[in-house]
């Protein structure tokens, strides 16, 4: 039995079968280790609002120089005692690198959080 040559379209098929596994061993040998990965950093900042009726407030936290914006959160957190009193988070806005809450808060002394998770270029 005679063995046929291989048309162009196989070998054309195998080159490409080849190089793709070798892309994929050279990918895996490069990998990024664990001291080569940078922890992110939680910037807060809070305020607290007074006592009497609403009370438009603004929050903004900023990463430092030469850190990354990931992600940003803010929230009301009510003091003890805080029967009939109400907050509310109007906004809370992702600019380039920095996080800004606006809200109001009536009747007690609540506390506003902003959070901005940042990472280190």
């Amino acid at each position: 039995m005679r063995i046929r040559r291989p048309s162009h379209t196989t070998v054309v098929a195998y080159l490409a079968l080849f190089a793709a596994l070798g892309g994929t061993a050279i990918a895996a040998r490069d990998d990024t280790g664990a001291k080569e990965l940078k922890k992110p950093v939680i910037r807060e900042r809070t305020t607290t609002s007074d006592v009497g009726n609403f009370q438009d407030t603004q929050v903004v936290v900023g990463c430092k120089r030469r850190e990354q914006l990931l992600s940003g959160t803010a929230g009301w957190k009510f003091s003890s005692g805080s029967e009939g009193s109400a907050a509310l988070l109007r906004s809370v806005e992702l600019d380039r690198d920095s996080v800004t809450a606006k809200g109001a808060a009536y009747n007690q002394r609540n506390t506003l959080t902003v959070q901005a998770v940042c990472l280190p270029r």
